[in-house]
């Protein structure tokens, strides 16, 4: 490394030090409630499902700079990319989450990204409907974590926002082997699932111990397991 880049690293690890308590990269300032409720922790672990970009509106971001490390996961066509150039301490995978292994339609909205999904229902519902979906590699969430999660390896927390898909997303874990301590939801309004949500995360130990409003349609959930209250 030279030295002038050295340098910059120095002082821009200088810079993020002093401003990161009030600095978030998350929509809603999610990651602050992360950070809280992990202290300092080194070297933990997530998943982030539906995890967009490394950095804008990430929930995840924080904490790579922070040494830790994780499995992002991104249906995006061409994501991996980019994950791979900024995220090279990760594990990135470009596929959707869903209850078989299948290829399913993946609708994309070319002016707002963060409206692509694989729900038909919600592709359909907006002013202009998200037309021309394309066929994308769907895994369970299972399967994922049994080929890519590290032996041994504990989940601190894992974030799911999957716009009208995240039921079928979180359904697809095996939850007696795969019980990250937190689970980050974000709840549409708009969107039926909330319910089956709460009754599968319950049902399995969990519940809801902090909301966020991440604007006039949803808010950010935290599920936390009981045994880590």
């Amino acid at each position: 490394m030279s030295f002038l880049k050295r340098i910059k690293n120095i002082i821009s690890k200088a810079f993020f030090n002093k401003y990161q308590a009030d600095f978030y990269f998350s929509q809603a300032g999610e990651d602050i409630i992360l950070r809280r409720i992990f202290l300092e922790k080194k070297n933990g672990f997530y998943i982030d499902i539906g995890a967009f970009h490394p950095f804008t509106a990430s929930n995840t971001q924080h904490f790579y700079l922070n040494n830790w490390s994780g499995i992002n996961i991104e249906p995006r066509p061409n994501s991996k990319l980019i994950f791979d150039k900024y995220r090279p301490r990760d594990k990135n995978l470009e596929l959707g989450i869903g209850v078989e292994q299948t290829e399913m339609n993946y609708y994309e909205d070319p002016i707002h990204p963060t409206n692509n999904t694989f729900s038909e229902k919600i592709a359909t519902s907006f002013s202009s409907p998200l037309l021309n979906p394309k066929k994308i590699s769907v895994w369970p969430l299972s399967k994922v974590l049994d080929t890519y999660l590290p032996k041994d390896q504990t989940i601190d927390f894992l974030t799911c926002d999957c716009e009208g898909y995240d039921f079928e997303v979180l359904k697809s874990n095996d939850w007696k082997k795969y019980k990250p301590t937190v689970i980050l939801v974000e709840r549409n309004f708009s969107n039926d699932q909330f319910e089956q949500i709460d009754t599968l995360l319950s049902s399995v130990g969990y519940s809801i111990k902090y909301k966020i409003p991440v604007n006039e349609g949803a808010e950010s959930l935290f599920y936390i397991i009981e045994s880590h209250v």
